[in-house]
């Protein structure tokens, strides 16, 4: 037990604060790891607060507060495993110290307990984070129970969290166990992930279709939230009804399996750490003559394999982009009703237009790969200070790439929505411009704040990706940016500027954006890359 409380303490201060050393650089760090925790938390408050409150409007007149409460539940614990699905592989099964924590006196299923464990507890904050409003909207449109109700939720919500993580545990394995089993591993992963995206994808378009009418068709609502995810009905009964029964078994149910998988996939652990360590070597070898390349293309095919051969980095940036063309694919087929939509609600394409152009800019927001480019580095940082090329070839290299990423799905994203709401070709056009602007000033701003935030010691790239200052920083200060031009128009300028105005001049102010934050990154961008160490 002293092994495994040793290992969870060490995990989880990785997982957050990222170092455990001391010295004034490491508790900056390990600052800014906690601040990014504490902003996601206040978004999960933020976002919970917003829909518990909406929920609760609707429902509470009709007497389904209790489904908000199984709701907002079940949205908790699909963000639980969202946020943790494409990390589980990395915390787990991955990670730079596994060789390390291999040859201490530990066995298999301690180290691997506590790894989950670590995931749990990062499960665990954000569950009740989304728990407290959606438990204060209850109890303020006239739930009863009063703090034993609040009490009896949170506590639910602790053991409900432990099931998003043994879900994304079992992902994780299953694509882990299969990967290492073939030739191109990382390719295999990478496909696995896709597929599993795509999946939910598909079960969240279908489960929005199913939620429409909520109000007159409670009933049906309810007994399928009973039925389908009857470990958040048992929270529920056990919050509202003050029921003991119901809370034993869903902690029976939480933490026996939980406890039982993890002790079943501890007994191949090893093996499939040490198949996805390896590497398979190739018997058809030829000698033949190699071509010399550029210092650039040598550096944009290393951030290439860089970027493919992580899954976590992968999935993490691409998510949006592949979300926008499942969303672009939808409308398209979807056209006929939306336009019937469209029609019932009396709007013209004048008015849907920029509502459309600030989605898009929102979901571009998400694609950032450059917020973790430099962090991801790591030890190896110092063979590119060493080596004889221009820090700007490899900040355009950075840069490309996430441009490659996030500009022609982006582009075919506008095609398929301009299609499916009959835009002109112009606007059509415009949608593509605008984002493509915005695209160039994601990558610029996300390698700036990662040469001011770096996180050069992280144990795994699901530290670096998902729980660094810096990444937190580079996809919400573009998100912020897209949302604020947006109010702007809506409630300032619209009644005053014509929209096309309006956009000339978001084209003119991106481009000066642009152009000075590349005018700093060749003076003092170069000046951070060089002092790194």
């Amino acid at each position: 037990m002293k092994k495994f409380w040793t290992l969870l303490k060490l995990d989880f201060k990785a997982l957050l604060m990222n170092s455990n050393m001391g010295g004034r650089r490491n508790k900056r760090r390990a600052a800014t790891g906690l601040g990014a925790l504490i902003l996601i938390c206040a978004v999960m408050l933020y976002i919970s607060g917003i829909y518990s409150f909406m929920f609760a409007q609707v429902l509470s007149p009709v007497g389904g507060l209790d489904i908000m409460l199984m709701l907002m539940a079940t949205l908790g614990a699909v963000m639980m495993f969202v946020f943790t699905v494409f990390s589980a592989q990395g915390v787990v099964f991955g990670g730079k110290d596994k060789d390390l924590i291999f040859s201490l006196p530990v066995n298999a299923f301690t180290v691997m307990l506590s790894r989950v464990f670590a995931v749990y507890l990062e499960n665990l904050v954000i569950g009740l984070f989304l728990a407290v409003p959606a438990g204060i909207a209850y109890l303020v449109y006239g739930g009863a129970g009063g703090v034993g109700f609040l009490l009896m939720f949170l506590v639910g919500m602790a053991f409900l969290a432990l099931l998003p993580t043994l879900l994304s545990l079992i992902v994780g394995f299953v694509i882990s166990l299969i990967s290492s089993r073939m030739p191109k591993k990382k390719l295999i992963n990478n496909i696995l992930y896709f597929v599993a995206l795509a999946l939910l994808m598909v079960f969240a378009f279908s489960l929005n279709a199913q939620m429409t009418g909520i109000t007159q068709n409670q009933e049906g609502i309810r007994l399928a939230l009973q039925q389908y995810v009857f470990p958040v009905a048992l929270m529920q009964q056990a919050a509202c009804n003050a029921d003991l029964l119901a809370l034993l078994v869903l902690i029976a149910i939480s933490v026996l399996p939980f406890v039982a998988l993890v002790y079943l996939f501890s007994r191949c652990y090893k093996k499939v750490i040490t198949g996805l360590g390896s590497h398979q070597l190739r018997r058809d070898y030829k000698l033949r003559e190699v071509a010399a390349g550029s210092a650039f293309g040598a550096l944009l095919k290393k951030e290439f394999a860089r970027y493919t051969g992580s899954s976590i980095y992968l999935m993490n940036t691409a998510f949006g982009i592949v979300l926008m063309l499942g969303g672009g694919i939808y409308c398209l087929f979807a056209s006929g009703q939306i336009s019937d939509m469209i029609a019932q609600i009396g709007l013209d394409t004048q008015v849907i237009f920029p509502m459309v152009l600030a989605v898009i800019l929102f979901m571009v927001s998400t694609c950032c790969t450059t917020d973790v480019s430099i962090s991801l580095e790591g030890k190896t940082l110092w063979i590119l200070k060493e080596a004889p090329i221009d820090p700007m070839e490899l900040f355009k290299a950075k840069i490309l790439l996430n441009l490659l990423v996030a500009v022609p799905g982006t582009a075919l994203s506008a095609l398929l929505i301009g299609l499916a709401f009959h835009f002109t070709a112009v606007q059509i056009l415009m949608l593509i411009l605008l984002p493509a602007l915005f695209s160039v000033l994601v990558a610029v701003f996300g390698l700036m704040v990662n040469l001011y935030l770096p996180k050069l010691d992280g144990t795994s790239d699901a530290i670096i990706v998902k729980q660094s200052m810096s990444a937190f920083i580079g996809i919400f200060g573009p998100m912020l940016l897209a949302i604020g031009l947006g109010l702007l128009y809506a409630f300032a300028l619209s009644a005053v500027m014509p929209f096309e105005s309006f956009y000339t001049i978001c084209c003119g102010v991106l481009a000066l954006a642009i152009a000075a934050l590349w005018g700093w990154m060749r003076k003092r961008g170069v000046k951070l890359f060089l002092a790194l160490n």
